[in-house]
């Protein structure tokens, strides 16, 4: 096959400015025989020694065992399957490896795998708790008023001294609860010590009149080096008469009081949770979380020195759950309930029963949500746009906090950061690349978006090109201020602005001005190009004086072609005619 030295000369030298203009990434856009047959052109004709193209490296094959390779291996084995028709194989992977890398899908597996690492491990507890404290905030619950805290206080002991009280003080505090009508009484107090004969009997016979209301606590002491656990249970003169409930709590990592089980095993016996005795007598299975939105301070809470006294209306305590426990002493029975500080854990017990009188909400993990996020991970990879995924990562975002509040009101309960963070992750990359992009695709002095801005849009796909060269534009921005040479450079933009008012100008280099014509408009391009030359007869006004401009102007309309391919023809006819025009001139 005869090949024309000088014709394939200019056709590389066309594809040269084009690709110049363009990231170097940009270059596998080109279809893979375009690609191959310019790569051939320039070997057969030996043009290589006189283009600056073949001082760049140019990467014929890319790196095939990376995460973006091994999608691609798996895309080509299911088209194999499929028995599709595959040409090349090593060209068709290529070409797979760099659609898939662009789409993002591989940063979304590696932003997959980090959310499933942090939600196994808990990573995020620091984060999920904060934001549990917010939802809280949001939907405020107030307490029934059924669950009263009985409290053995500093005002209570002001009057019957320091506590441990004689249990005669308890058997008459018992029997005053029971007159008034209370329908069960917890008390946090194991009661595992004996003291006086006299005052035990007093209290059994007091549990002996009450049998059936009254549950003493159930506790454990639990070696920190062995983990082993000695029973703590009230005396076998009292077990006889009451039932037993545990009153343990569990704190998280962070020392916030996290659930309470429904159900303890202490010694050989399984004891009811004192929170599930207190909202019903029934029980439940599992762990309960706390229900956090339900403020400690808001419990009904009275003096045991008031009971006593018979300074409390019985309405106050008639059909309804009470829980004696001690809230002066502080230390281990104080523990931090989330975003309301620390409180005596009777609260914790009693915000326990509160949750479970309102139905405790049904625990969903974080599972839901990080599947929710890869489902917008996946829209994402559906778009080339940057804007647009930025657009909908930060709806995604917001549709889980709002899907989140809706649950929460639904007695439905979901952890969100595993979620947060693969978003953040696969959301931050889109949002930098766009700044950058921006950065370096806006010309410092006019602000105007540059040529390689034009390869970042999927709006080029099917437009003319348009390009406009001043003449002497070196010459004549020479003694301008850089305030003056963005006005001057406005100027010009506007006048094209004025032709194509809908166009988006960009501009190039030393004077060079391209823009994007919507081939859906009337094309009338040599119209465009006398409407141009009429306007920049009359000269460009600046700050304080006015210069003399002459343009030349070319265009790319053939849809056939590649964009490469008219972005090269119009910029080379711009400045062709450029060398006609100077020609005539001189």
């Amino acid at each position: 096959m005869h090949i024309d030295a000088e014709e394939t000369k200019r056709a590389i030298m066309k594809a040269e400015q084009a690709v110049a203009l363009m990231d170097g990434k940009l270059q596998m856009k080109l279809k893979p025989e375009y690609r191959r047959s310019l790569v051939n052109a320039i070997l057969s004709s030996g043009a290589q020694d006189d283009l600056v193209f073949h001082r760049r490296t140019v990467r014929l094959t890319q790196r095939i065992w990376s995460l973006s390779g091994w999608f691609a291996r798996a895309a080509l084995f299911w088209r194999r399957i499929r028995k599709d028709a595959i040409v090349d194989e090593l060209e068709t992977l290529q070409v797979l490896q760099t659609r898939i890398r662009r789409s993002g899908a591989p940063r979304l597996a590696i932003a997959m795998m980090i959310g499933l690492v942090c939600g196994a491990i808990e990573f995020g507890l620091p984060a999920e708790l904060q934001l549990q404290v917010a939802r809280d905030k949001v939907r405020p619950i107030k307490a029934s008023g059924d669950i009263v805290v009985v409290a053995q206080d500093r005002k209570s002991e002001a009057v019957l001294g320091r506590q441990p009280w004689p249990r005669r003080h308890d058997a008459v505090l018992l029997d005053k609860l029971r007159e008034m009508g209370a329908r069960r009484i917890v008390f946090q107090n194991a009661f595992s010590v004996p003291t006086n004969d006299i005052d035990d009997h007093k209290f059994a016979a007091a549990l002996e009149r009450a049998r059936g209301k009254v549950w003493l606590s159930a506790q454990f002491e639990q070696d920190h080096l062995t983990r082993h656990r000695d029973p703590v249970l009230p005396l076998d003169l009292f077990q006889t008469r009451s039932e037993q409930a545990h009153t343990t709590i569990w704190l998280n990592a962070f020392g916030h009081v996290n659930n309470v089980r429904f159900s303890e095993t202490i010694g050989d016996r399984n004891y009811p949770s004192s929170a599930a005795i207190l909202a019903s007598g029934t029980l439940g299975r599992g762990d309960l979380r706390l229900d956090t939105a339900i403020q400690y301070a808001a419990i009904p809470t009275i003096p045991v020195v008031d009971i006593l006294g018979s300074k409390i209306s019985p309405a106050a305590i008639a059909g309804k759950s009470v829980i004696v426990a001690n809230t002066a002493t502080s230390g281990w029975e104080h523990s931090r309930i989330l975003g309301q500080g620390l409180a005596p854990n009777v609260y914790a017990i009693a915000i326990a029963a509160e949750t479970i009188k309102n139905g405790a909400a049904r625990e969903l993990g974080w599972l839901p949500a990080l599947l929710a996020a890869l489902c917008v991970g996946l829209a994402c990879v559906l778009h080339n746009s940057p804007r647009k995924r930025t657009g909908i990562v930060v709806g995604g975002i917001a549709a889980l906090l709002f899907l989140m509040l809706v649950a929460d009101r639904l007695g439905l309960h979901f952890e969100m950061v595993p979620a947060l963070l693969v978003l953040s992750i696969f959301g931050i990359r889109d949002s930098m690349k766009a700044q950058i992009i921006m950065a370096q695709t806006s010309n410092a002095v006019s602000g105007l978006p540059s040529v390689q801005a034009l390869t970042f849009s999927n709006g080029y796909k099917k437009c003319a090109v348009g390009a406009l060269k001043v003449e002497r534009y070196a010459a004549n921005t020479l003694l301008l201020s850089d305030e003056q040479q963005r006005e001057f450079i406005r100027s010009i933009a506007s006048r094209i602005n004025i032709v194509c008012p809908l166009s988006i100008v960009h501009q190039g280099d030393d004077g060079l001005f391209v823009w994007l014509i919507n081939p859906a408009d009337e094309l009338n391009l040599a119209a465009i190009s006398a409407q141009l030359q009429a306007l920049f007869r009359l000269p460009v006004g600046v700050i304080g004086q006015l210069v003399d401009v002459g343009i030349a102007t070319g265009f790319g309309s053939d849809m056939s072609e590649p964009f490469a391919a008219r972005l090269a023809v119009a910029i080379d006819r711009a400045r062709v005619s450029i060398f006609v025009t100077l020609r005539s001139v001189q």
